[in-house]
């Protein structure tokens, strides 16, 4: 279950007409869906002014601030007149559909297409002038050069066939699906003939499939298995993933086992047929599946993202296990992206957060490649996006916080900051939002949020939307400052919060979801949400929560089991018990159905269904959803029946996982609707 562009919703832009950031005022009492809709169109373009692009020219003698800026730099700060540089390219490789893969792969010389077609692999000439068949025992439960959607779905595989460096050969996946349970799917239900699709789906405590490794020989024809599964597999496969040619014939790939807590990197040279584990951690609760990795230009040595720790950091790593790894960042501060890398003077720069009291906050630092020097470059309090200059040591610094305006500035290679955009150009009269970090107590943790506040109106009291999606390895909320919100232009207060299970802070505070889906989270979010709607700005009587996917399973059981906090809402593709969702994302974050009955059922919306009343609720679904399946919203809509609570929904016959422009239109009529009775 991954936060997607889907899982946010869909919205209505077309040919509605935007409306000003400062006319707040004009909307009407009762807005609805279209004036939503114009809101959102003026909410993005007020958001592009505060964010405008920064772009270095190649050889970084100077930058170029785009917007209401559109100026070229140079590292003194002075204005250049200079054309603005080259945007950079994007990737010229076609993604697969959500949940697929790609069905071919051209050999890095340029000579073969691999191509996978019903389950077989094919080598085609690029020419077109040659054929060569790599497997023919291909079929329905057997599969080559192509994943389970599992595997698509919750380990972000998208190639299933790599070749060697040297283009000397092929590595694809061999999946075996027999013994795994599947899942029917109705296409074209609105026709007068629909037909039935079916899907290998593994759910808590099914069968799940055995994924290997194969090696195709180009030279001698020659097929063999790699070492994909570990000897201590002991019947229960290990999930196989993160495969990634390196040099000329060598190949990693991880590998994890069932409860995901034990994860491994393998090494494997193609040529001599050796392999070895060049790196094994072990977490708890669940291991980062897909860690961050970068390697020097050795070839040898490699920056790796950790939590061993119990805090995400930078490793120097080694493909000689007996090289101990080096930490280049200490517990507390969770390290994120790379910025720059300059092997010439061994420097690593990089994203960081360590301020407890601005969670999700990123400073720029630096630490020396053996550990030492580390240091933090932008110490100032608040978020800062970085633009680096692609040679020397320059960087642009946009600084900000939830509450401020930002303010870019250039950090010049001999230390000196000049400001290139000043805080105080922003014109205050085009908020539309006033965005406050609030915060709460639940238990020994604090959990924070942001509150965007409508301006332009008598103070409130304010209907109040919780934003939710709120699933562990998600972002709780954006850190960056936000003057303009569309529901903010409608007289709504919005509320985005990081419960536990987030990503950002501690590895503890992600683990404290751990068996606990449904209770620790929902609990974040329900505790904050009650807090904020004692302010004298909301009307505790008008607040509702929306989301999709996780989000609408927040959503379903907020509405289910705090009725006094969550007034209305909106579930979109909600799971509504984690047994009807897949195994690799559920026993990941719940642990095996057969050790958790009791956390199943206690984060389960069907089994918290009682007499007792609920929230008003829309509940939308896709019938053709091959992640969360319909079946879910059925089970819901049963257990409601059952109960006699009334409920709205919306089926949509040949809808996947996502929302249909008509079912964002119901959803925030829905919404609007509740906001201003």
């Amino acid at each position: 279950m991954r936060p997607s562009v889907a899982a946010s919703f869909i919205l209505l832009l077309g040919a509605c007409q935007s409306i000003p950031a400062r006319d707040a005022a004009i909307a009407p009492e009762k807005p609805d869906a279209s004036r939503y809709s114009q809101a959102q169109n003026a909410a993005w373009s007020a958001r592009r002014a505060v964010r405008p692009s920064v772009r270095w020219h190649p050889d970084g003698s100077a930058c170029w601030i785009g917007g209401a800026v559109d100026q070229s730099f140079g590292l003194e700060g002075s204005v250049l007149e200079l054309e603005p540089p080259e945007r950079p390219s994007s990737s010229s490789g076609q993604a697969p559909r959500r949940g697929r893969q790609l069905d071919s792969s051209i050999s890095p010389d340029n000579v073969w297409k691999a191509v996978s077609r019903n389950g077989n692999i094919l080598l085609e000439g690029v020419d077109m002038e040659r054929r060569q068949v790599v497997t023919v025992e291909g079929d329905g439960v057997l599969k080559y050069g192509t994943a389970s959607w599992v595997y698509g779905e919750e380990l972000d595989v998208q190639e299933a066939m790599w070749w060697r460096g040297d283009s000397q050969g092929l590595v694809y996946y061999r999946f075996d699906e027999s013994g795994v349970p599947t899942y029917p799917l109705t296409l074209d239900m609105t026709s007068t003939r629909p037909t039935l699709s079916t899907e290998a789906y593994p759910k808590p405590g099914d069968p799940n499939p055995l994924a290997e490794l194969e090696y195709f020989d180009l030279e001698t024809g020659e097929r063999w298995l790699l070492p994909t599964q570990p000897d201590n597999a002991e019947g229960d496969p290990w999930y196989i993933f993160g495969v990634t040619p390196h040099r000329e014939h060598e190949l990693l790939f991880h590998r994890t086992d069932r409860r995901q807590q034990t994860w491994e990197l393998v090494w494997v040279d193609l040529a001599t047929r050796d392999s070895k584990v060049v790196l094994s951690e072990t977490q708890s609760c669940w291991h980062e599946n897909n860690p961050e990795r970068r390697f020097l230009s050795d070839g040898t040595r490699f920056l790796h993202q950790s939590q061993q720790s119990g805090w995400l950091g930078w490793q120097l790593c080694s493909l000689d296990p007996r090289v101990e790894p080096i930490a280049l960042t200490p517990p507390g501060l969770v390290a994120g992206d790379i910025v720059d890398l300059d092997e010439s003077s061994q420097r690593l720069r990089f994203l960081g957060a360590n301020q407890p009291e601005f969670p999700l906050h990123h400073q720029l630092f630096e630490v020396q490649l053996d550990g030492s020097g580390l240091n933090c470059l932008t110490p100032e309090p608040g978020h800062h996006v970085i633009a680096h200059a692609p040679v020397g040591n320059a960087f642009v610094a946009t600084h900000q916080s939830v509450e401020t305006p930002p303010e870019i500035r250039l950090h010049g290679p001999n230390g000196q900051v000049h400001v290139l955009h000043p805080r105080s150009s922003f014109d205050e009269k085009s908020r539309s939002a006033i965005s406050k970090l609030v915060s709460t107590k639940v238990g020994d943790t604090t959990v924070f949020g942001v509150l965007h506040l409508p301006t332009g109106r008598d103070g409130g009291p304010f209907p109040l939307l919780v934003d939710v999606y709120g699933g562990p390895h998600s972002r709780g909320f954006d850190p960056r400052f936000d003057p303009v919100r569309a529901e903010n232009l409608l007289g709504v207060a919005t509320l985005k919060i990081a419960s536990r299970g987030t990503t950002g802070q501690s590895k503890a505070f992600q683990d404290d979801v751990y068996g606990k889906l449904g209770q620790v989270d929902l609990g974040d979010q329900a505790a904050l949400a009650a807090a904020v709607s004692q302010l004298v700005e909301i009307d505790a009587d008008r607040v509702g929560i929306y989301g999709f996917s996780y989000g609408g399973y927040m959503s379903a059981l907020g509405l289910i089991k705090h009725p006094d906090i969550f007034r209305f809402g909106v579930s979109g593709a909600p799971v509504v018990d984690w047994r009807y969702y897949d195994t690799i994302y559920t026993e990941r974050y719940m642990g095996l159905l057969s050790e958790n009955e009791s956390g199943y059922d206690a984060g389960s919306c069907l089994t918290c269904v009682s007499e007792d009343g609920i929230g008003k609720m829309l509940l939308i679904h896709g019938a053709v959803d091959d992640n969360v399946h319909v079946s879910n919203a059925f089970a819901l809509m049963d257990r409601l029946h059952q109960e006699q609570h009334p409920f709205d929904s919306m089926i949509y016959p040949n809808v996947g996982h996502g929302l249909t422009r008509d079912g964002s239109r119901r959803m925030w009529d829905f919404l609007l609707g509740h906001c201003f009775p």
